[in-house]
């Protein structure tokens, strides 16, 4: 995790505007809370720990910093009522994952989703993301009307282990430029 801080704060000294969220598992961050306290004088803006219940905030898990948003997943299964309570813990975003199933798979349920984030919507006033299973421009164009954005995770990771070895990003490049279209058409 330090050296991921590192690697922030160098890409700060270029980029002060990207917002950055640092993604991982609680037992890592735990483990390193210390090094979270500080974590936006590095140039982090919020912390998403995938393994906590949604209600928690990062106080609570003894990560005192009120310059780190804390964004919180809440899933199609996840009920009205803790998803009131979610939405009262959390800052930054919602993070609303529209598969049910692991990241990667596919069967993406547009209106299902739509029904889930505006209820979300109903409950908070900060922004509503999408993510989980958004691999094509139909993906992106569809969700990112009726989500505040959308998080694209697995196919890029994907396309990155793939042209690793050759250096060869424009694939990628193509990839978000064919999103990035899709979303503002």
């Amino acid at each position: 995790l330090n050296e991921i801080f590192m690697l922030v704060k160098k890409f700060r000294e270029k980029n002060t505007e990207t917002p950055i969220i640092l993604m991982g598992y609680m037992n890592t961050l735990l483990a390193n809370s210390h090094a979270l306290k500080e974590g936006h004088a590095f140039g982090a803006d919020a912390v998403l720990i995938v393994d906590i219940p949604g209600e928690s905030d990062l106080e609570e898990l003894g990560i005192k910093n009120k310059n780190l948003a804390s964004i919180s997943l809440i899933a199609p299964t996840t009920t009205e009522d803790r998803i009131s309570k979610i939405c009262n813990c959390s800052s930054g975003f919602i993070y609303y994952v529209t598969l049910r199933g692991v990241t990667g798979s596919s069967h993406l349920d547009i209106s299902e989703a739509e029904e889930k984030i505006n209820y979300i919507k109903s409950q908070t006033s900060l922004p509503v993301f999408a993510g989980f299973g958004i691999k094509t421009p139909d993906d992106a164009f569809n969700l990112s009307k009726i989500s505040d954005g959308i998080v694209i995770g697995s196919s890029l990771v994907q396309m990155i282990h793939e042209q690793s070895n050759q250096k060869e990003f424009k694939k990628i490049y193509n990839y978000l430029h064919e999103m990035s279209e899709a979303i503002n058409r």
